[in-house]
């Protein structure tokens, strides 16, 4: 039987489709259709509706059907416009409604209903869906046709789905008035939002403007209702991919290790430069690799054999490890993961959509041709011998180096910046740590550091470009950020997301989830003091939260001369932490998320518990990588143990540093 999304109708001209839909009107309501299917309702003291079914039935096993509701007939509670998926005999279906202020969510089985309801708004639920993916069925809505949240779930057990009508209708049970037509369309078709720039071509030389990127996947719409699906090619990667690229201190491209035997696996932290990662290669400094070149005679001609073949000799055999091998110290690797496919968009008759150049559009899922997802270098080598001859690579992120190098201007390891965007700190100081360092990668651009819009002043003494950045986010205001991409090595600053990127579902994506929440570390009164003659002393305070104590907390550095950097640091204290807060540890399985568009400092939130969980938002402060899952460490704050080390640490040094010449 055919599975739901190959039900589509864009409901195209003035002629319902009659090999995909039946009619039936009660009560004097019409159902016609001129470009969308148009019901009409009547105002009536019985019931009078409108509605197609499908002629055909269809499986919604892992599939889905979904429709446009351009509009409902009222906003009465005896009104009704709705999109069911019923059985045969109609006597168990799921079905979504729109009802006086109300959207329903409802599952008819066993005689009897189980509903709930979310408040109705034609623009965020312009477009309904239900939906399958095992063992749940889903009730979702979006605003765009792309972006879906999920307002009701149900066990898949409940009946079966394998042979299901779809019914699209409008009508009312008793008298209204100011009734309006119900408008729907764009049965299973999308709206097309990611492709080709240009005039597209179809056949029989139809053209169709559209303006938007190039590169698109899964199934896309035209203007016209045109209908584009993406052909699978035979050449997709099935399974993820990893690459080894390994170059040498000159940054000469050695090749790729083809003998890795473990699995890659690293963690990224918030507020941190990197970290490293352990490989393990099926070699030891044993191990041999022969190299061949062809055979010269003593005048340095080739020597051919009787079939005028070139004959090849062995020239050397030298080790895998150490010197001429592709495993050294400070050699770099970089590694790379391949996964999706790319393919050309076809129409709905199977037939290339080109632009206006008679070229192909090509749709890309995943990376295809690869993805940098982490860079280093060789810090340490562990030779195995025994029953396990193996050698164990340690792989350093290059943000090592921020702490390798002092800032300096010229010779002076005393660099003041006096009124200056925290953010302009670290772009300023990220140029004196490229012109000063070398054999580092470690960089920044224009859109990985934001503006923080305020203004600050601090002098760096003695101190490490690690140290420049950690106190440039000390000194922005609450809700900003740093960590260095472990894939492109850039210094990424910005404050905290106010919408999650990412949404993770119950029963769809969350493989486990621990939620933890604390008022222990709350605080919102601070005294802080600073340097100067006279010292710079102020206390800053704030109402205790809801639900929340009293909470102090003192802050010292003699560095911090002006009111409006001590204020700062203060107030992004309070803000910080004056709440109810939440940590949680949750991991996402790679079969149901992508789990390679995760990044550190990013913000989540989850749907289907059905409780306050639904309502928090929380930020990504660390994970662990491993092919198969990732597991994320949220926080409602961004991790400050990094920064209270620190602190601790610059405490003990305040004094030290405080009375150091200008230059050494």
């Amino acid at each position: 039987m055919a599975i739901f999304t190959t039900l589509r109708d864009g409901f195209n001209g003035t002629s319902i489709d009659t090999a995909l839909w039946d009619v039936s009107t009660s009560g004097g309501v019409t159902v016609t259709q001129n470009d969308q299917l148009i019901v009409t309702p009547v105002n009536s003291a019985s019931q009078a509706y409108g509605a197609v079914t499908s002629d055909n039935t269809y499986d919604l096993t892992n599939s889905l059907l979904k429709v446009k509701v351009v509009q409902t007939i009222s906003s009465s509670p005896s009104a009704e416009t709705y999109l069911k998926l019923k059985n045969t005999a109609g006597t168990e279906f799921f079905l979504m409604s729109q009802s006086g202020t109300r959207l329903y969510m409802t599952e008819f089985y066993g005689g009897s209903f189980y509903t709930n309801f979310t408040t109705y708004s034609p623009t965020t639920h312009l477009w309904w869906q239900i939906s399958h993916a095992t063992p749940y069925v889903y009730w979702e809505t979006s605003a765009d046709g792309v972006n879906w949240t999920v307002r009701g779930i149900a066990d898949e057990g409940h009946f079966n789905i394998t042979a299901l009508k779809a019914e699209l209708g409008a009508g009312t049970n008793a008298s209204v008035v100011g009734l309006t037509t119900g408008l729907f369309d764009s049965v299973n078709i999308n709206t097309y939002t990611k492709s080709a720039s240009g005039t597209l071509v179809f056949s029989g030389g139809a053209t169709r403007k559209l303006k938007a990127y190039r590169s698109a996947s899964g199934t896309l719409t035209f203007s016209g209702n045109v209908l584009g699906i993406q052909r699978q090619d035979p050449s997709r990667i099935e399974e993820k991919r990893y690459l080894y690229k390994v170059y040498d201190t000159s940054n000469t491209f050695l090749g790729v290790w083809d003998d890795v035997v473990s699995d890659p696996s690293w963690s990224e932290e918030l507020n941190s430069a990197g970290s490293s990662m352990s490989v393990t290669l099926a070699r030891n400094s044993d191990s041999r690799v022969v190299d061949f070149s062809t055979m010269l005679d003593e005048t340095g001609a080739i020597i051919n054999d009787e079939n005028s073949n070139t004959i090849l000799t062995s020239t050397e055999s030298r080790n895998k490890v150490g010197a001429g091998s592709d495993l050294d110290h400070n050699y770099r690797v970089d590694l790379y993961v391949y996964y999706g496919e790319e393919a050309a968009i076809l129409d709905e008759n199977s037939l290339y959509i080109l632009d206006e150049n008679g070229e192909q559009i090509i749709g890309t899922t995943g990376s295809p041709n690869g993805v940098r997802r982490f860079t280093g270098f060789v810090s340490e080598i562990n030779i195995q011998y025994g029953n396990s001859e193996t050698t164990q690579v340690q792989l350093m992120s290059y943000g090592f180096d921020l702490d390798q190098y002092p800032v300096m201007s010229g010779a002076n390891t005393t660099v003041a910046f006096n009124s200056y965007d925290p953010s302009n700190i670290v772009k300023g100081g990220m140029d004196l740590f490229i012109a000063q360092s070398s054999n580092t990668f470690t960089t920044y651009t224009a859109a990985t550091i934001d503006l923080t819009g305020t203004v600050v002043s601090y002098t760096f003494k003695s101190n490490t470009y690690l140290e420049l950045i950690k106190k440039s986010v000390e000194l922005a205001p609450t809700g900003w950020y740093w960590h260095v991409d472990l894939g492109t090595n850039e210094v990424v600053f910005r404050q905290k997301a106010s919408t999650p990127h990412h949404y993770f579902y119950l029963g769809k994506h969350i493989q486990s989830l621990n939620l933890r929440s604390y008022i222990g570390d709350v605080v919102n009164d601070v005294i802080f003091t600073g340097g100067g003659d006279p010292a710079l002393y102020n206390r800053y305070t704030a109402t205790p939260a809801a639900n929340t104590r009293r909470g102090l907390k003192r802050l010292s550095d003699n560095r911090v001369t002006l009111d409006a950097s001590a204020q700062i640091l203060s107030e992004g204290e309070i803000n910080d932490n004056n709440k109810v807060q939440y940590r949680s540890t949750v991991t996402i399985l790679d079969k149901t998320y992508d789990i390679e568009s995760i990044k550190v400092g990013e913000v989540v939130a989850f749907r289907n518990f059905g409780n306050y969980v639904d309502s928090v938002t929380m930020q990504i402060v660390a994970f662990n990588y491993t092919p198969d899952a990732i597991t994320l460490q949220l926080d409602t704050l961004p991790d400050n143990t990094n920064k209270r080390l620190e602190d601790l640490r610059r405490s003990l040094k305040l004094q030290e540093n405080e009375t150091v010449p200008v230059a050494p």
